[in-house]
């Protein structure tokens, strides 16, 4: 009968509005397969609430993926039913409650993938950190990132993700994360080079030196505090990371002294006197100092006229552009 479609839909539905879900699903079914895409749409959204109110999770979201599917290939239904936003929102509590990013993975794999997807995944992850289950929703947003790593949308993950592992009292993997997320925002990586928006790609490189310049400070602080070779070598490693791109005085001068601390006096040298050429007159003087101090312990640690050479040279330039200095009656008598 042509009218056996309308005629399932109806008996789905009483059985539905008497909150006998498991009588209305088998309805629902025969009355979704019809030929009436408006019918067929009512039928699936009927079928994935069914599903749902039985806590039958990943029935459900197979019934509101069908209905989003429907649409996709009736793009005219939206005109008459539309229910697409509560299908995709439904679709997501769904998911979440189904397994989340595993059962994601799988149900989207088994099908070939949507359009939708991407959206969906994302969606999944805000539903479950506003949850505070952090850990599944890390898991969603580090999928998403595994699958659509080029994607615009990628640095907001990033952030959501760093995020989501502090508020889960995880500061230490948070920075870790945020670190092994920064080199995928800088030029040259293959996400900068999809996203040529200007703005785009500067707020991606602030994460990136924000994450670096992050690193760098915790560990030189541990460092002081430990005075452990293995610390100071990470915090001397991230100073180096960062300096490498960005330009900053008072950084160079915090890995001057984690150079030094590790006796690597060249290095040390070389940051005290990038240091010393900001135009922070006082800090310039610090750094200036601390050149010329660095250069010392180097030929105390192995005395060679080079060495020496090289302390009367700093010291001579102390002199000349620190007039007045606190430190000069000493380094004077350093050099006689």
């Amino acid at each position: 009968s042509a009218h056996a479609q309308q005629a399932w839909l109806r008996l789905g539905d009483e059985r539905f509005a008497a909150k006998d879900f498991a009588g209305a699903i088998p309805r629902l079914e025969r009355a979704a397969h019809g030929a009436e895409p408006s019918l067929s749409a009512i039928a699936y959204y009927k079928l994935g609430w069914s599903h749902f109110e039985e806590d039958r999770f990943l029935d459900a979201a197979d019934g509101f993926r069908r209905l989003m599917d429907l649409y996709e290939t009736h793009p005219d239904l939206a005109r008459s039913t539309d229910l697409r936003d509560e299908a995709e929102e439904y679709l997501v509590h769904s998911l979440a409650r189904g397994g989340g990013a595993q059962e994601f993975a799988t149900y989207f794999d088994r099908l070939g993938g949507r359009a939708y997807e991407s959206r969906v995944l994302a969606s999944m992850g805000a539903l479950l950190k506003s949850y505070s289950l952090y850990r599944e929703s890390i898991a969603c947003d580090r999928l998403w990132l595994d699958r659509h790593p080029d994607d615009p949308g990628a640095l907001d993950l990033s952030r959501r993700m760093v995020d989501s592992h502090g508020r889960d009292n995880r500061s230490d993997e948070a920075r870790e994360v945020r670190l092994a997320l920064a080199p995928r925002f800088m030029p040259g990586a293959s996400w900068h080079e999809s996203n040529p928006d200007p703005d785009l790609r500067a707020d991606a490189e602030r994460f990136a030196q924000e994450s670096y310049r992050e690193a760098a400070v915790h560990w030189h602080q541990r460092s002081r505090e430990s005075d452990s070779p293995a610390d100071w070598e990470r915090a001397h490693e991230h100073y180096e990371s960062f300096l490498t791109h960005w330009p900053d005085p008072r950084l160079e001068y915090q890995a001057g002294e984690a150079a030094a601390e590790l006796a690597l006096f060249p290095d040390a040298i070389d940051h005290f006197t990038a240091a010393a050429a900001s135009d922070t007159a006082s800090f310039a003087q610090d750094a200036a100092w601390q050149r010329v101090a660095t250069a010392d312990r180097w030929y105390e640690s192995a005395p060679h006229d080079s060495l020496a050479v090289k302390v009367l040279a700093f010291g001579d330039d102390f002199l000349t552009t620190q007039p007045g200095a606190a430190e000069s009656a000493d380094l004077r008598w350093r050099q006689a």
